[in-house]
């Protein structure tokens, strides 16, 4: 198989699974969420849009970079950068609630995000210029 369907197929699933987990989290009315819901509600409005983003953006790049588009690689990168956020953000949350199991898997896939970011631009046929600072024309 190959880098790229290894990619596409990472964040199709990783979208999915976002998208799913707060299906189930909705639908178990866990506590913590339902608390946090309670007392910060638009925080946690902002929390759920921003997943609700990061799963669609990350899923629209691995089928854009499974099936070749132009596009593919710079929506994936867009949706890896999102889920770096995310994660991040998440990996706070659980260590303020103790959650080892989601520590231990934030601490796995961080990581493994920016691998796989350095991997597509390693990879990427198209460069995406960086500039620093004011760039100016000699007299």
């Amino acid at each position: 198989m190959n880098l790229k369907k290894v990619l596409s197929i990472y964040a199709v699933t990783v979208g999915a699974l976002m998208l799913i987990s707060w299906v189930i989290l909705f639908g178990i009315n866990q506590s913590d969420l339902a608390t946090d819901i309670k007392t910060k509600p638009i925080e946690m409005l902002f929390v759920l849009i921003n997943e609700i983003l990061t799963a669609c953006t990350l899923i629209i790049g691995g089928y854009g970079l499974f099936s070749n588009r132009v596009w593919g690689s710079r929506v994936f990168l867009l949706g890896t950068g999102m889920l770096t956020y995310s994660m991040i953000n998440n990996l706070g949350f659980s260590l303020q609630h103790s959650d080892i199991l989601m520590v231990s898997l934030m601490l796995f896939l961080i990581p493994l995000n920016f691998l796989f970011i350095i991997l597509v631009f390693s990879k990427s046929r198209t460069r995406i210029p960086i500039t620093v600072g004011i760039t100016t024309s000699p007299p």
